[in-house]
């Protein structure tokens, strides 16, 4: 009989070992298929946390658990019917708590007792008695967790309970049961259902689908910014140069002529940036892109190629000039209205250059070159205005370029030259000093004047090289004069404002003058109101440098920029020039005579020598000399003339002056 109960236990106990089993390998498929299904829904979808929504009653219900929670890099998700108390990160940051940093492997954790002892136990997740948590690591560790209740179970007791005899201190014996419902209740309290290693698969194996989701999301939303980015303007978030000219290049080559290309400049921007910053100025362009996007239709095109430039492409059914400018009007009128930009107001204006295909080209770099140029023409003829191209424009545009090609040539191939022109005291009737004017002589078109060819060096940025030769010169010309007793003028030397801020003219100037053992008083610099109002501060400091060394300075062509005497009064010059304008015109109107007057009684005023350029006649040098003007410079004395005519013209003005 007890070999035969044996077999029969050792039946049963095989039978529950393979109803066991039959119960994993259920479990295991039933998990399998749900994550399968899950990973197609989220390989098709890809928005994980809706998707996680979505899902989670699903997934718990697999798991027999009441919390999940993910952590992979930016992603946080906790979710679930069980009890919370904190947030989402603070769940997190306490279950990472349990992660082994140090095993870089993919792992599980399993825990069922968790409030069993305080220790074990998770603030946050007051609930949860049985803890399975998944880890990989993919740059930083990244995990997934789910968290089980309590298990309650209720007890059917069979058969006689097991006694103990207890004793009484009186002596009597009692029976008690040796254990109790109530006794068992308590010794499973704190536990859950322990977690199987098929658990423990499966949410690996979810992780890791995250994981790979999510990594394809990152690498997608990171390709589409950097494609953006690669597109579009950072500032304004218009399209970039790169992006508008691949768009109009696909239109053209479709033959799509319905349009015209603008360029737009936003006119006096750079004086926003040196006075209020570069952050005032961007968002001067950020709501200045705004209002052109107000303007715009949903067909037309706008980008900001840099800086304060934009372009835009109107699509316009029958392209013609009239069309676009009456368009290139509502561009004017949408920037009208004064910036308001942390509590300042700013009047701007834009000039806008127009080329209009297939007329105007068929290439976008041929209707970017001749919008530029339409753009170059708006500027000259005094900003704030619309100019379509015409072909004129580009004939004097390849002018402008053959010139500044032979510019840059000009001081290696020694085709530069200075001329002197005499400045005489009115009272005395004597040549005081001489000004320094550099000629080009151009191989084939002549000798030509400062004021063809500056312009174009001051844009080329070959003035400091002209400059810088033209001191040289002068130095040595007043150098060679002395050596020769002749006699001692000081010469005025004009400069660019590129010079003036250049970090080493006063040394190289002092250089100079060591060099040919010419004094500081023989030389005075001139320089005109521009460069005060670009860079006030610095060109005072070079100002003061150069008369500390011994070089006298002058406000050349005074009157016909921002004239002012806030800072004039704070400039260390000790001459004024009144502009040739003033001059030429005083005798035949009364406005600019009493300018002129006005300006002669404030140099006066200032203690400053007053010298009037442009004198040419005997009328123009006595109202001069009647009004307190005491120095003169002008055709009426001598134009200006090589060097080695300087001393026989200053003879001859002087005779002629004193008869």
């Amino acid at each position: 009989m007890r070999q035969l109960s044996e077999l029969l236990a050792e039946i049963a106990n095989m039978r529950i070992e393979s109803l066991s089993r039959l119960e994993a390998v259920q479990h295991r498929l039933m998990l399998d298929g749900l994550l399968n299904e899950f990973h197609q829904a989220l390989i098709q979808d890809g928005d994980i946390p809706n998707l996680l929504e979505l899902w989670m009653p699903r997934l718990l219900k697999a798991f027999h658990a009441n919390t999940m929670g993910v952590q992979i890099g930016t992603l946080a998700c906790v979710g679930g019917p069980g009890q919370r108390r904190g947030s989402t990160h603070q769940i997190l940051d306490e279950v990472a708590a349990r992660l082994d940093s140090q095993d870089r492997s993919p792992h599980e954790g399993m825990w069922d007792d968790l409030l069993s002892s305080k220790k074990h136990a998770l603030d946050f997740l007051p609930e949860a008695a049985g803890l399975l948590l998944a880890q990989r690591y993919e740059e930083d560790i990244i995990f997934c967790f789910m968290t089980r209740q309590e298990v309650v179970r209720e007890v059917r007791w069979g058969g006689e309970p097991v006694k103990e005899i207890v004793s009484l201190p009186d002596g009597r014996v009692r029976l008690e049961p040796r254990r109790s419902f109530a006794v068992w209740q308590q010794s499973v309290r704190g536990h859950s259902d322990p977690w199987l290693e098929t658990d423990a698969e499966a949410l690996q194996n979810l992780l890791r689908m995250l994981s790979e989701v999510n990594k394809l999301q990152v690498n997608r939303k990171m390709r589409e910014t950097l494609h953006w980015r690669a597109h579009h303007d950072h500032l304004t978030g218009l399209y970039n140069r790169r992006a508008m000219e691949d768009e109009v290049s696909r239109r053209l080559e479709d033959s799509q002529y319905d349009s015209a290309l603008m360029l737009l400049d936003l006119d006096h921007f750079k004086k926003i940036n040196d006075t209020y910053g570069h952050e005032t100025g961007d968002l001067v362009l950020q709501q200045l892109s705004l209002r052109l996007k107000a303007v715009m239709r949903e067909f037309d095109l706008l980008a900001r190629l840099g800086g304060d430039e934009f372009m835009l492409l109107l699509q316009i059914p029958h392209p013609h000039a009239a069309t676009a400018l009456t368009f290139a009007e509502r561009l004017h009128q949408a920037v009208a209205t004064p910036f308001a930009i942390r509590g300042q107001h700013f009047r701007l204006g834009i000039s806008v250059g127009i080329a209009i295909p297939p007329g105007h080209g068929r290439t976008v770099s041929e209707l970017l070159r001749h919008a530029d140029l339409a753009l170059y023409q708006a500027k000259a003829q005094g900003r704030c205005r619309s100019v379509v191209f015409e072909l004129a424009m580009a004939a004097n545009q390849r002018d402008h370029y053959l010139l500044e090609r032979d510019l840059d040539e000009a001081v290696e191939r020694n085709q530069l030259s200075l001329v002197f022109q005499p400045k005489v005291d009115l009272i005395s009737r004597k040549v005081v000093g001489l000004e320094a004017l550099v000629r080009w002589n151009h191989p084939t078109r002549g000798q030509s004047s400062p004021n063809a060819f500056i312009p174009i060096a001051e844009h080329s940025d070959q003035i400091i090289r002209i400059d810088r030769w033209v001191m040289r010169r002068a130095i040595a010309e007043q150098a060679h004069w002395r050596s020769h007793g002749l006699a001692k003028l000081p010469i005025a030397i004009n400069l660019s404002i590129a010079d003036i801020l250049s970090p080493n003219l006063v040394d190289y100037l002092a250089g100079l003058l060591e060099e040919y053992g010419v004094p500081p008083a023989a030389l005075e610099i001139e320089v005109t109101e521009s460069c005060f109002m670009r860079q006030l501060d610095q060109t005072r400091s070079v100002l003061r440098a150069l008369n500390k060394a011994g070089v006298a300075t002058s406000l050349d062509d005074f009157g016909t920029g921002f004239s002012s005497l806030s800072y004039l009064r704070q400039l260390p010059l000790q001459c004024l020039k009144i502009d040739q304008s003033f001059t030429q015109n005083m005798l035949q109107d009364p406005n600019a005579e009493k300018l002129t007057q006005a300006i002669v009684a404030m140099g006066n005023a200032l203690k400053m020598t007053v010298v009037a350029e442009g004198v040419e006649s005997r009328e123009q040098m006595n109202w001069l000399l009647a009004h307190g003007c005491h120095i003169g410079q002008g055709y009426f004395f001598s134009p200006p003339v090589p060097p080695e005519d300087v001393h026989q013209v200053i003879e001859r003005i002087e005779v002629r002056l004193s008869a």
